[in-house]
């Protein structure tokens, strides 16, 4: 009877285990899923925003401003050489990739990445993962109230996290429906605006003849090259050169000696001499705001317009004092900004911001793994995720079930046994419970068991269950062990007389 209780109890186990597995099998077919759609979206992004950067004169000229999308096919950017000829159109569901550029406005092109036809994504976590794992152009068409949030509507493209909204429609994009996915690529800025400058008129386009940078005439190698044949040269600055032209004023308070070119673009340049403090340049911006530098008794320092506050001083031993912020841009190698011995002291906060998501990186000058950041600070805070590309080390000791605060923080045994701790309800408590198994054996009568070595505040414990034996059913069967670490399993019947043929399944724990 025990038998078949026992076979009956492993059988449910197993079906309960078979259940499990097969709801974690699913999850991972559809993570697979969806990191292999989410590749092959960055793939065909980055082909089609170069397609349109590459084509962007065509495009602005063909696709109608405000109007209808023109769709460009993976079959396009195979056969223009922006996708491998083996590159598969479709996705896990079926859906056929496609590009579609509209033109708001004239010679400003934007371009969607969307799936259409096959089958549409129903599980809304995967349509969301799908939008993430592709990065911040990515996005879909989402279902009516999606996730509860009522501003979710299948008419317009969302992106991953609520980064972008696009209305399909009204910008002039085939909607492909919910459970389709729609990256924006307008919103990497990789999008072409059909900034290049043509020599040919390009109807309804006149930006397309326009500089919006400045033209330098000297090639890579150095050389300097004419403009000739021009009619009027209409220029809102000065013109230097050769010879200095100047439409407006230039004053100069004492002498000037200008051993090279002196241009003052649309501003003006003046010299002057403080008697009570130095000599000073006084430089107007087109403004007509004022700043000034002075030789303040050999200080070189920066003073505002109205003249009551300093900004910027550098002393002959070459220190530095800003009085507002610092910014270092374009920095040649990894860094432009030396700072020596304790280098950097404020009476106030420090801010160190690396603009649009670039990285802070901290290393000694060999960026070889040497070195330490060590903070004095008594909390350090992080607002995310804090990753470890190897080990973590905590040297703050704790003893188990001593009181602690607040939960969640964690700590290593006391002991020096290397065992981690976390806060749980106020208590010091070993990470996975109160009871850790240390040993696991198969024990028959007068087995020698060890005890486990506990880390401080454990006890050593035995949990001794019949694991096979056949007797007379109507006899007594006693088992357990004698001592208290190590331990002698025993197995007897009612007479205390061994039971060879039976063992048992004996497993040591530390418990807290």
């Amino acid at each position: 009877m025990d038998a078949i209780i026992g076979f009956i109890a492993a059988l449910t186990l197993s079906l309960l285990s078979m259940a499990g597995f097969a709801k974690y099998a699913d999850m991972g077919v559809r993570n697979i899923q969806t990191s292999a759609i989410a590749s092959q979206g960055r793939v065909i992004d980055q082909a089609a925003a170069q397609y349109v950067q590459d084509n962007a004169a065509a495009l602005a000229a063909s696709v109608p401003v405000g109007g209808a999308a023109t769709t460009i096919s993976v079959n396009t950017l195979q056969t223009a050489g922006y996708l491998p000829g083996g590159f598969s159109a479709n996705t896990a569901f079926g859906q056929t990739w496609q590009v579609q550029v509209s033109q708001p406005t004239a010679g400003r092109l934007q371009t969607i990445v969307m799936t259409t036809g096959g089958n549409p994504i129903t599980n809304t976590a995967q349509l969301a993962g799908i939008a993430a794992q592709i990065g911040a152009e990515g996005g879909f068409v989402p279902y009516a109230n999606q996730g509860g949030n009522s501003a979710m509507s299948p008419s317009n493209a969302n992106g991953a996290f609520g980064a972008w909204q696009v209305n399909l429609g009204a910008s002039g994009f085939t909607n492909a429906g919910s459970g389709h996915v729609a990256n924006l690529l307008a919103f990497t800025s990789q999008q072409s605006n059909a900034n290049y400058l043509y020599r040919v008129s390009v109807p309804g386009h006149p930006e397309l003849n326009a500089m919006q940078t400045d033209l330098s005439m000297q090639d890579v190698g150095g050389t300097a090259h004419n403009i000739a044949g021009a009619n009027n040269v209409t220029a809102g600055g000065t013109v230097t050169g050769g010879k200095l032209v100047s439409n407006g004023d230039v004053n100069a308070a004492g002498n000037a000696t200008i051993n090279g070119t002196l241009s003052a673009a649309a501003g003006r340049v003046t010299a002057w001499n403080n008697a009570a403090e130095g000599g000073v340049i006084t430089m107007q911006g087109a403004n007509g705001v004022n700043m000034y530098v002075e030789n303040l008794n050999g200080t070189l320092r920066l003073v505002n317009s109205p003249w009551n506050a300093q900004l910027l001083t550098v002393d002959q031993s070459g220190n530095t004092v800003a009085n507002g912020g610092v910014s270092s841009t374009n920095a040649p190698g990894y860094g432009q900004t030396t700072l020596n011995q304790w280098g950097l002291a404020s009476t106030g906060d420090i801010y160190v911001e690396p603009a649009n998501g670039h990285n802070l990186n901290l290393s000694t000058t060999a960026w070889n793994g040497t070195g330490q950041l060590n903070s004095q600070f008594a909390q350090n805070w992080f607002q995310h995720r804090v990753v470890a590309n190897e080990y973590l080390q905590v040297n703050g000791g704790a003893s188990p079930n001593t009181s602690c605060s607040p939960n969640g923080i964690a700590a290593v045994n006391a002991d020096g046994s290397g065992q981690w701790l976390n806060c749980v309800f106020g208590t010091w408590k070993p990470i996975g419970g109160n009871l850790l198994r240390y040993g696991k054996y198969t024990a028959t009568h007068g087995t020698y068991i060890p005890a486990p070595s506990c880390p401080a505040g454990g006890t050593a414990m035995i949990v001794v269950t019949p694991a096979n034996f056949s007797v007379d059913t109507t006899t007594t069967v006693n088992y357990g062990a004698w001592g208290s670490g190590p331990w002698t399993v025993y197995i007897v019947d009612g007479a205390s007389s061994p039971l060879w043929g039976a063992t048992a399944a004996v497993g040591t724990y530390c418990g807290y």
